[in-house]
C-alpha cells in the first residue's frame, strides 16, 4: 500500500507541473511500454522514441497543471482526431475508445459515458494558436494508461504508453503538383490523408477551386525549395481562386508562399471562406489585381473575404504576413463578416481602398486579432470622416494593436462588443 501511495503522489506532482527537489519517476515495470513521448514546456519539439518531431503548439502550464496538444499524441498512437467548428467539439478515436471533448467543457464523453476532466472547474480544454486543442496531461494519462515522468530541471514531461500497432513513421510524405495537372488531381492530393505536403513550382492557371475537404491530419501546400509559385487570375473571371467550406466543411489545411497575380475580382475576393476551421494562409503576395467594376466596386473586392451566416463561419483562421498592392485603389485587403479565433498579423498594404473591414453584425466576430500592420496610401471616404477610413471594425471582440499608416485613412473601432486597443496604433 505504501508503494502505491508513493506512486500516486509522484504522478500528481509531475502532472501538476510542481517543482520538486529531485526528478520523480513512475516505474515503467508496471506496464509493457513501446512508445515514449517526451514534451518540454514551451517547446515545439515533440520527441517520439528519441526522434524529434516539430509541432506547432508546445505544452504549457496553466492553473498548476501541464496542458498538451492532444492531436500529435493521438496521431502518434495511430488514432484520429476530428474537429467540429460549429459545436466546438473534438472527437478522438483510438483503439476501442471514442472520446468527445467540448472546448471550455468540464467533462468528456468517453464511449458515451460522462467523465469529468478534473475536479478543478478551470481545467477545461482550450484552443492554443494556431488552433490546437489543449488537454491536461493528467487526463491523457488516465484515459490511455500512460506512465509519467516529470523532469523538474528540464521542465519535461515524458509519457510512456502501450500501443498495439507498429510505430508510425515521422517522415513526411511530400508530393509534387505540376502546372500541367488538373484541378481534380489537386483536390485528390489535398484530400489524401497519407500526404503531408504538396509542393508547387511555376505558374498555375486554375479556375475557381472549391475546397470542401475536412482533413483529420493537417496538410501544407507550399512552393518547392527555391521555386516561385504564381497563381494567375488572367482567365478566372470574378470568382475566387480558392473557396473554403462553401458547400461542406473544410479544415486542417495550410497554404503558404504563393503569389496571386492579375485577378479581376468580384465580391468573393481571391480567397473566400465560409464553413471552415484550422485554415492557415501565410506569406502571400497580391499584385496587379482590382475589382471588375461591375459585380464589385473596389470596396467590395478583397484579397481575403471571410463570410458568415447564422450557422456557418470560420474558426481558427490564420492569415499572417500578406503583402497587398491594391493597384491604384482598385481593391481592398481583408474583410471579415463574423467568425472566431481569426488572426491576421504582419500585413503590408499599399494603394488599396480599405485595408480592413470587419463586422460582427452578420454573425458574431470573436477573438479577432490584428497586429503589426503597415498601411500606406489607403482609405475609403465615408462614415462621417473627412479623410476617409483605412480600418473599420464594428461589433467585434479581440485586440487591435501596432497598426501603422502613412497617407491613409483613420481607424474606426466601434460597437458592442468592441475590440481592445492593444496600443502602438498610429492611425
Amino acid at each position: 500500500m505504501k508503494r502505491l501511495a508513493v506512486i500516486f503522489l509522484c504522478l500528481m506532482l509531475c502532472l501538476a507541473g510542481t517543482t520538486v527537489p529531485t526528478d520523480t519517476k513512475v516505474s515503467a515495470a508496471d506496464t509493457v511500454a513501446n512508445r515514449v513521448i517526451a514534451m518540454t514546456i514551451g517547446s515545439k519539439i515533440l520527441k517520439i522514441d528519441d526522434v524529434d518531431d516539430e509541432i506547432d503548439a508546445g505544452p504549457q502550464i496553466k492553473w498548476g497543471r501541464t496542458f498538451s496538444p492532444i492531436a500529435p499524441i493521438i496521431n502518434t498512437l495511430g488514432g484520429t482526431t476530428q474537429w467540429n467548428a460549429r459545436t466546438r467539439k473534438v472527437t478522438i478515436d483510438l483503439d476501442t475508445k471514442t472520446i468527445v471533448l467540448t472546448i471550455g467543457g468540464r467533462y468528456a464523453m468517453v464511449n458515451g459515458k460522462r467523465v469529468f476532466i478534473d475536479s478543478n472547474p478551470d481545467l477545461a480544454p482550450y484552443v492554443q494558436a494556431p488552433g490546437r486543442t489543449m488537454l491536461p496531461v493528467r487526463f491523457i494519462a488516465e484515459q490511455f494508461g500512460a506512465l509519467v515522468t516529470w523532469n523538474s530541471t528540464l521542465q519535461r514531461v515524458t509519457l510512456t504508453l502501450k500501443v498495439t500497432g507498429p510505430p508510425l513513421s515521422l517522415t513526411q510524405r511530400v508530393v509534387a503538383f505540376r502546372p500541367s495537372q488538373s484541378v481534380a488531381t489537386f483536390l485528390a492530393l489535398l484530400g489524401n490523408e497519407s500526404i503531408d505536403v504538396i509542393e508547387l513550382n511555376g505558374t498555375y492557371h486554375f479556375p475557381c477551386i472549391n475546397i470542401d475537404i475536412d482533413r483529420t491530419r493537417p496538410v501544407v501546400v507550399r512552393p518547392a525549395a527555391g521555386a516561385t509559385v504564381v497563381l494567375s487570375g488572367a482567365n478566372i473571371g470574378p470568382r475566387a481562386q480558392f473557396e473554403f467550406g462553401c458547400h461542406n466543411v473544410a479544415g486542417n489545411i495550410t497554404m503558404q508562399g504563393l503569389i496571386f497575380d492579375g485577378f479581376i475580382l468580384g465580391q468573393q475576393g481571391i480567397i473566400y471562406a465560409l464553413d471552415c476551421h484550422d485554415i492557415t494562409l501565410n506569406d502571400m503576395v497580391v499584385c496587379n489585381s482590382r475589382a471588375d467594376g461591375t459585380t464589385a466596386k473596389p470596396y467590395q473586392a478583397w484579397a481575403i473575404y471571410l463570410s458568415s451566416t447564422s450557422i456557418s463561419h470560420s474558426t481558427n483562421f490564420t492569415a499572417n504576413r500578406w503583402t497587398v498592392d491594391g493597384s491604384a485603389h482598385g481593391m481592398s485587403a481583408l474583410q471579415v463578416y463574423g467568425g472566431s479565433h481569426i488572426t491576421a498579423n504582419g500585413w503590408s498594404v499599399t494603394n488599396t481602398c480599405l485595408a480592413v473591414y470587419a463586422s460582427g453584425i452578420r454573425g458574431p466576430l470573436t477573438d479577432f486579432i490584428l497586429d503589426n500592420w503597415t498601411i500606406s496610401d489607403t482609405g475609403a471616404l465615408g462614415w462621417g470622416t473627412v479623410n476617409g477610413v483605412s480600418v473599420y471594425i464594428s461589433n467585434a471582440s479581440g485586440r487591435v494593436s501596432n497598426m501603422h499608416t502613412a497617407a491613409s485613412g483613420i481607424l474606426v473601432n466601434m460597437g458592442n462588443p468592441k475590440m481592445t486597443d492593444g496600443g502602438g496604433n498610429s492611425l
